[in-house]
């Protein structure tokens, strides 16, 4: 069972930026229940998330396919997007 102390520990350890696994061993608890302890931290005190947002993750994977490809994106991106009709 998880006392205030021990989430306190946690939240110091989450914010300082320790990975999950890490803060695990520390308590020697399964990954499983270090998530659920945090989940239920997040429910009674400020523990941010600290998942990088969606959109952030898309853009830079878009850069960096961009510079590992030699391939036009740019001519592809026109193609794929322009109205194709027949003479």
């Amino acid at each position: 069972m998880m006392t205030e102390d021990d989430a306190q520990k946690i939240i110091e350890m989450h914010k300082a930026g320790a990975a999950i696994p890490s803060i695990a061993n520390e308590f020697g608890v399964s990954l499983v229940t270090i998530k659920r302890w945090i989940a239920n931290i997040r429910r009674t005190h400020d523990l941010p998330y600290r998942k990088k947002s969606t959109q952030k993750v898309r853009m830079d994977r878009v850069e960096h396919d961009e510079s590992q490809t030699s391939w036009n994106l740019k001519l592809a991106r026109e193609y794929i997007t322009r109205e194709w009709r027949a003479a």
